[in-house]
């Protein structure tokens, strides 16, 4: 027998050498039984073998299944070094996560991460050089492997992930998740608003404390999405009451009592987590290869009682997004004027926005003032946040709305559309050379009231003109510089459509809003709370519905069919 990549070798006192090959996949077991081992001449540095016995070898035989966690397929991306820089592919196969019991550790239950599918030892070892190099209390930390052809990972302690049982608790669970969790950030110093959304963590059942997973690490270009002005909760008021512990915030009566002890503080992260709740009509299919395709944490813990895909065909016939609507396209409340539709900021190459009127038209002016790149201008429209300024303008006063209506409803079947991202941009991207004097760009508004038709209107008609006239009153004049240069200064609109197109908000969320607002001391039948946040009273057009019903119903009926079909 011999010991490759190995010399001046001596083994002495009688000692035997055993050479055991194990399982399919080629490792290769060592065992010596010796008094004396002599090694010369070996050189120094971390293998990928040494990284595997700093860590315990678990047979699966010696691991006890207390219960299965959760299991489910995945699709890891990975980026592969080639001569030509990098190729990327997918990882496919099937974690399983069970709470265990290791022989010889009695008392003390672990986390056994295994891996099945075409692609499992890969998901395996990747998963493992991320997972062996951590070693911090708030990460999964690594107890030992199992390398079979079930490879698994083998965590301390019984960890659960979160997304596994937050549904049951969505609202105020997931709420008292993320406030414990940025806190916890605070008091080590770390920035709260950079990390893993908490479903994407793991709770420690024996500690209560949140960790990263033992696969998929952090991100830090992804935000956590509540709380980042947490700051003005610890150092500019201090909390009035201490913090229960995670796993007692996991008790509704308990977050509930907590956060309600701290009147208006966390009036708007409620509404803020109600808003973010919602669940969505997609444009595309829901296919990871698909171009369009946008994660979502929330995608596959909701219900799956999605709105009727029919109202795509809706969305295009004059449904306004400053409205809200049932199932069957009633009009159910609207906002008395959209919240600063038209309000436009110069994000390159534009400064001065100023709204002034231009023959009889209000038109909003901006002075050409090239950045330091020079590289076109850009006009963004308001409307995408203003989106989710209206969404949440019609949870907090969502409670009043169905108080007027003349029926028990299913809260589920009311929606609102989502707002489109809309800019008005260069086309081309060459250096824009000064003009000879000071040059305005006159924007024209959005259209009213806004709609993906009337927006599609907008977009193919008169958007703006440049001119030299700080009054609007002279356009651009035709002479040379201008034809020379027309090609760099011709602007185009642009409208960004979101891939979710429609947003509803199940019964626990208007649940928890009612009962939000019982707590802090507001009737919900008034739209006191949505004043104290600043949001306009909405115009409940019930009235209006039971006036035009019999015109609106045969309108839908003539258009799409039946209602029946909804």
């Amino acid at each position: 027998m011999s010991i490759s990549n190995s010399s001046m070798i001596h083994i002495g006192g009688g000692s035997t050498l055993n050479n055991v090959g194990r399982d399919q996949i080629n490792h290769i077991t060592h065992s010596i039984t010796a008094q004396v081992v002599h090694i010369h001449d070996t050189t120094t540095g971390t293998s990928e073998g040494e990284d595997y016995n700093e860590f315990q070898t678990i047979r699966r035989g010696d691991m006890y299944v207390v219960k299965k966690v959760v299991s489910n397929e995945v699709e890891d991306l990975v980026w592969n070094k080639t001569q030509g820089g990098s190729k990327r592919t997918f990882l496919r196969g099937e974690r399983t996560i069970h709470t265990v019991e290791v022989q010889g550790k009695a008392a003390v239950r672990f986390t056994a991460v295994s891996y099945g599918g075409q692609d499992a030892h890969k998901l395996w070892k990747k998963d493992f050089t991320a997972c062996s190099r951590l070693q911090d209390h708030t990460a999964a930390q690594l107890f030992g492997i199992n390398r079979s052809s079930i490879p698994s990972l083998i965590f301390y302690n019984e960890l659960i992930p979160v997304s596994h049982f937050i549904p049951e608790m969505m609202f105020w669970g997931y709420l008292s998740l993320t406030f414990c969790e940025v806190l916890r950030r605070w008091q080590w110093n770390d920035n709260p608003t950079l990390g893993l959304s908490v479903l994407e963590l793991w709770l420690d059942v024996s500690t209560g404390n949140l960790i990263t997973p033992g696969h998929d690490q952090p991100d830090l270009n992804v935000s956590l999405p509540l709380f980042q002005d947490y700051q003005n909760y610890k150092f500019g008021r201090p909390l009035t009451a201490s913090t229960p512990t995670t796993m007692d915030m996991l008790k509704k009566e308990t977050a509930l009592k907590f956060f309600q002890s701290h009147k208006d503080r966390f009036d708007y992260a409620v509404v803020s987590h109600a808003e973010m709740l919602r669940e969505y009509v997609r444009e595309c299919p829901c296919d990871k290869s698909h171009p369009e395709f946008t994660k979502c944490v929330l995608r596959l813990l909701r219900p799956h009682d999605l709105l009727n895909r029919s109202i795509y065909r809706r969305i295009h016939h004059g449904l306004r997004f400053d409205t809200v609507y049932s199932r069957l396209g009633m009009e159910i409340a609207r906002h008395p004027s959209y919240p600063d539709a038209n309000t436009m900021r110069a994000s390159r190459g534009l400064v001065d926005g100023k709204q002034m009127e231009v023959e009889g038209r209000i038109l909003t002016r901006f002075t050409f003032q090239p950045d330091d790149s020079g590289n076109g201008v850009e006009v963004k429209f308001a409307s995408w946040n203003n989106g989710v300024f209206a969404a949440q303008t019609w949870l907090a006063q969502a409670s009043r709305v169905f108080n007027a209506l003349p029926a028990p409803v299913r809260l589920e079947d009311y929606f609102t559309l989502s707002m489109p991202a809309i800019t008005l941009e260069s086309i081309s991207q060459k250096k824009l050379p000064p003009p000879p004097k000071t040059l305005y760009l006159f924007v024209y508004p959005l259209p009213y009231p806004l709609t993906d038709r009337g927006l599609e209107i907008w977009r193919n008609g008169r958007t703006h003109f440049w001119s030299f006239d700080e009054a609007g009153k002279i356009e651009f004049p035709e002479y040379d510089w201008f034809a020379e240069c027309f090609g760099v200064y011709a602007l185009a609109p642009n409208i960004h459509e979101r891939v979710e197109r429609a947003h509803s908000w199940s019964s626990y969320v208007y649940d928890a809003l009612h009962d939000w607002q019982i707590a802090r001391g507001f009737n919900p039948k008034t739209t006191d709370f949505a004043r104290s946040l600043g949001y306009p009273d909405l115009e409940i057009l019930q009235g209006k519905q039971e006036k035009d019903k019999r015109k609106k119903n045969s309108f839908w009926e003539t258009t799409f069919g039946s209602s029946t079909a909804c």
